[in-house]
């Protein structure tokens, strides 16, 4: 039997221009990563695709982010994935209250460029608190 997954993804492009191209490619990429990590044979994928068009990564005042935002609320994804974290936002604070947010809906964040998975991240990251606890022990 297949496992069911709902992955949500985002693309941006800050200059609105009448190319489709950079969008296309972002969302290409991020198709190919999921076949790959998340095989047709073993996985029942529902996917939605959210994009802003045109608009500035300063802010979450976007109409594709929120969109994607009131959808993760309401019933959350399993995973977001983008081709590159700074897709998201380039405001820092914004994107750790994002991550904080995904985290609690139990929402992995993929990047596909830069080979980002945040459940491997906090797993790594809590193994390496726990050796720094066992050392401190000692």
């Amino acid at each position: 039997m297949k496992k069911k997954i709902r992955i949500a993804i985002y693309a941006r492009q800050a200059k609105l221009c009448n190319e489709k191209s950079y969008i296309d490619n972002q969302i290409n990429l991020i198709l190919r990563y999921i076949n790959v990590h998340y095989p047709k044979t073993k996985y029942e994928a529902e996917i939605e695709i959210f994009v802003d068009a045109g608009f500035s990564g300063r802010t979450i005042d976007r109409p594709g982010f929120q969109k994607m935002l009131k959808r993760e609320r309401k019933q959350s994804f399993n995973v977001l994935a983008v081709y590159r974290l700074d897709r998201l936002g380039r405001n820092m604070e914004d994107f750790l209250n994002l991550t904080d947010e995904l985290r609690k809906l139990h929402t992995n964040l993929i990047s596909v460029k830069e080979q980002f998975d945040m459940n491997k991240a906090d797993e790594k990251f809590n193994k390496q608190i726990s050796e720094i606890e066992a050392e401190i022990i000692k």
